[in-house]
């Protein structure tokens, strides 16, 4: 027994793991049993006692660990105690840390927020990640994203590899009647297992049924948690109850519930009905429609496999399938998508080029801190070599330096957490409003584990600065210094060097990353959108499907607004149209030209059409190129017309005149023609980083829409004109609801907001490490002026002028600049090729804003030398020689 506890001794003194022990107790144990055994004891009770006499030996080796602990625990809090004790004596050392970590850690605490959000948290549908949005395709048109109603049945009858296949069919407005004044309320139709098979159990009531999805079933309804809110007041008894919809009776069966995110970015929830599409073979052309479809692999099923037997799915089934189908998508393209792609495709790239850069920030103040705890550690040389003298080993010196440190980045993290609490608050603002989960970006315990690794990493990264200062030096020679400003080793000054240099290379790629997003956004402010938007406003009137259900009556109501809002005070110009300018048409038309081979179907381009008044291109400015515009006579029964814009010009009838000629519209087999009448200036129709695209423009009495627009240009404020426009809507009929109301100087900001967002975020953080890397080097020079205080006495009392030692102390700052800034461009160039999505009309090595960017710096870096320069050459050199 005497010699267990000897030998446990020794193991702890030599730091032995435990398992070790373990098996030394093991081996001792068999022993203990052998000996009593052979003594003639039965071995089941030699066992029985070996056990016994070995639960004083666990009694020892729980008093060690307990010896361990509380000898560890004791040392930390002891090094804890000391550390605080230093850091009181120097609150300017610790404030300036704390808050160089807290800017760094908040940041990327706010930002990674999105990123956990947006990209690593689960999406809140049942088996996310099998999921798969469907898209078929024609080359010629690939921004087209949806999948053909027949190919949708052909998959969900057909397929073995998916283990459900649902649909949803796109926003549609109606207007809402019951439960108060009109409302224009956006929704759409999906399948019935679409909320089942994403896992999604409503508040209220149930989800669509089977029964509810077929062709002539009672109309159904389930509203969005907020519309039953707002208009019914939250009422448990609407279930079961009708409500009106375009004057059609919808039977409420159910309530999404409040955290609901429809499982697309451009898809408003505010209700659902069942789609009521017949999946039965045979569909009739009426029927043909394009879809979303979301798919769900089975287990172990890739989405190659899946995507291959979808391509072959198409090709066997269309002979089953009515000809003109089998036409029209003889040319289409099948792509597969995983879902949570097609919902942050369009911001992933932005949302990790700033994390990348908050990430850069920390770095360059965690190097700002090292530089910082270099130089406090060397003034320490004499307190670390005292200790050392005095029994400390390297090890003891490395866990108080490192405790230090860790105790800085606690502080700093904890202020850090809160500044990305606020800074959360502020990102949101610069989200776009479409950003889909963007309700669900909060500080979650990820996040909060981010933080605290984050904290550990910094605190480590700049507690190991002094430890390896500490290591380098000398104790015989550090003993005999006799003054706090003796020169330091060579290592040391090169150790600073390669700090400061690091840190204006990663603030370099920064701001020039900030420069090549400032001028983009130059680029969209200054680009000439195709309109005169000042004194312009727009609101949308819809019509109630019921009520309005024919195409004299949508034209019927728009003269009347229009007569009235031209005799609206203060209105200078006033049309309706069935689309705008940056929001696009709601319309698109397959085209072809008289004297030209009619394509197939899916050959055909689809051009963006809307109807317009005749005052519509004179109130929003649109210069009128060639031609004339419509006129009273431009109505239902007279010869069909069109105005293009440039842009279809150019497309379709390169080097000839476009004026004059007959294009043909619609379904195959309608051989209307349509002559073009006029020819407007390019307009940026699908907002601003979209080229001007083929528009056709026709008059609103020959093409008629149950969605109007209605464009005002006044100089009275807009908060009377809507009043005084939505007055006389009301007078027409009061159950028009009116919406979307906004001046094209809105319409044209919210355009910019994303690069708007890119830039300030990007701008924000490059000007935070620019001052980080600013006064890295200002700190360099002043602490190298500090210790060099006695050489400069001594050069100057030799003779040196002080423009001598100006330039001697700007040159050493000057140098590490630029071998930072030298570095920085060469990290730009290939850093920045990530951004290359988010820029606009520029290219990622744009030259003139490298270089701007280049001497931005430089001159930035000059005026963080020339404070401590100045402060060198105001040296008295007898003041100082007495000193030293």
């Amino acid at each position: 027994m005497h010699r267990l506890r000897s030998l446990i001794r020794n193991l702890f003194r030599r730091s032995r793991v435990e398992r070790d022990l373990d098996q030394e107790i093991r081996t001792y144990a068999d022993m203990l049993a052998d000996e009593k055994a052979q003594g003639g004891m039965a071995r089941p009770e030699a066992e029985r006692a070996a056990r016994i006499e070995l639960g004083g030996i666990e009694q020892v080796k729980e008093q060690v660990r307990a010896s361990r602990a509380g000898a560890w625990l004791d040392q930390l809090a002891a090094d804890l105690r000391y550390g605080l004790r230093t850091l009181r004596r120097n609150p300017g050392f610790a404030a300036v840390t704390i808050v160089t970590l807290a800017l760094g850690i908040g940041a990327n605490t706010a930002l990674f927020s999105v990123v956990n959000a947006l990209l690593l948290r689960p999406l809140p549908y049942m088996d996310a990640d099998r999921l798969m949005y469907i898209t078929e395709f024609w080359p010629h048109e690939p921004e087209v994203s949806g999948s053909a109603s027949p190919d949708f049945t052909n998959w969900r009858a057909h397929s073995h590899l998916s283990q459900q296949i649902e649909a949803y069919g796109g926003d549609r407005n109606v207007t809402l009647t019951s439960a108060g004044e009109a409302e224009r309320v956006a929704g759409t139709a999906v399948t019935a297992g679409l909320l089942d098979m994403i896992g999604i159990q409503p508040a209220l009531g149930r989800n669509f049924i089977s029964e509810d999805d077929r062709p002539g079933a009672p109309p159904a309804v389930m509203l969005g948690y907020r519309l039953w809110q707002r208009r019914l007041g939250a009422s448990a008894d609407v279930i079961g109850k009708q409500i009106e919809m375009d004057g059609v009776g919808r039977t409420v069966v159910g309530v999404l519930p409040a955290s609901f995110a429809f499982p697309d970015n451009n898809i408003r929830q505010e209700f659902l009905f069942p789609m009521g599409l017949s999946l039965e073979p045979g569909m009739r052309e009426s029927d043909f429609r394009i879809l979303h479809v979301l798919a769900r692999r089975k287990p172990g099923v890739a989405p190659e496999a899946l995507h291959a037997e979808f391509v072959e799915l198409v090709r066997r089934t269309a002979s089953e399938e009515p000809p003109q189908f089998v036409t029209m998508r003889k040319d289409m393209e099948i792509r597969l998508i995983p879902l949570r792609q097609w919902l942050t495709g369009g911001v992933s790239r932005a949302v990790l080029v700033l994390q990348a850069a908050v990430a850069m920030v920390l770095l360059i103040g965690c190097l700002n801190v090292a530089n910082l705890q270099i130089a406090r550690g060397i003034a320490r040389r004499k307190e670390i070599a005292l200790r050392t003298a005095l029994g400390a080993g390297r090890a003891r010196i490395t866990r108080q330096l490192l405790t230090e440190g860790l105790l800085l980045s606690s502080v700093g993290g904890a202020a850090g957490l809160a500044l990305g609490y606020w800074a959360l608050n502020l990102l949101r603002s610069f989200l776009p409003a479409s950003l889909h989960l963007a309700d669900s970006i909060r500080i979650d315990p990820r996040v909060l584990a981010f933080t605290l690794a984050l904290a550990i990493a910094s605190g480590v990264v700049t507690g190991l600065a002094p430890v390896l200062a500490a290591a380098r030096m000398r104790l015989d020679e550090t003993l005999k210094e006799g003054s706090s400003r003796t020169t330091e080793p060579g290592s040391h000054h090169r150790l600073h060097r390669a700090l400061v240099i690091a840190e204006v290379a990663i603030a370099m790629v920064l701001l020039a990353g900030s420069g090549l997003l400032v001028r983009s956004f130059g680029r969209m402010a200054s680009l000439d959108p195709g309109f005169d938007a000042e004194g312009v406003l727009t609101q949308r009137v819809g019509l109630p499907a019921r009520k309005y259900a024919t195409n004299q009556s949508w034209s019927a109501f728009s003269s009347q607004l229009l007569e009235r809002a031209a005799a609206l005070p203060g209105v200078q110009n006033a049309a309706v149209a069935g689309g705008l300018p940056l929001i696009g048409t709601r319309s698109g038309v397959g085209t072809w030209f008289e004297g030209r081979p009619a394509p197939p179907p899916g050959g055909r381009p689809t051009i963006p059409m809307a109807g317009v008044s005749s005052d519509y291109f004179e109130t929003l400015r649109i210069p009128l190129l060639r031609g004339r515009t419509f006129t009273a006579a431009d109505r239902e029964g007279s010869p069909s017309v069109v105005i293009v814009n440039q842009a279809f010009a150019d497309q379709f009838f390169p080097g000839q005149q476009a004026l004059g000629k007959n294009i043909t519209q619609g379904r195959i087999g309608q051989n209307e023609l349509k002559e073009i009448v006029g020819i407007v200036g390019n307009v940026r129709q699908e907002g601003l980083r979209t080229a001007a695209a083929p528009t056709i423009y026709a008059p609103y009495r020959q093409f008629p829409e149950s969605e109007i627009l209605l464009v005002l240009r006044s100089s009275l404020p807009p908060a009377a004109l809507s009043t005084a426009a939505a007055s006389a809507i009301r007078a027409i009929d009061p159950d028009v609801p009116v919406y979307d109301v906004a001046t094209m100087l809105d319409r044209l900001a919210e355009a910019r907001s994303t690069q708007r967002a890119n830039m300030a975020l990007m701008g924000m953080f490059a000007a935070l490490a620019l001052l980080l890397a600013a006064i890295g080097i200002f700190g360099v020079i002043a602490y190298m002026v500090n210790r060099r205080s006695l050489e400069i006495g001594i050069r100057m009392a030799l003779g040196a002028q002080r423009s001598d030692v100006l330039k001697m102390v700007l040159g050493h700052g000057m140098i590490l600049a630029l071998i930072g800034i030298a570095i920085g461009l060469g990290g730009a160039l290939a850093a920045t090729r990530a951004m290359r999505t988010l820029l606009f009309e520029i290219s990622p090595g744009d030259p003139s804003t490298l270089m701007a960017s280049a001497t931005l710096f430089a001159v930035v870096a000059a005026a963080a030398c020339y404070i401590p320069a100045r402060r060198a050459v105001r040296v008295d050199p007898m003041t100082t020689l007495r000193h030293d």
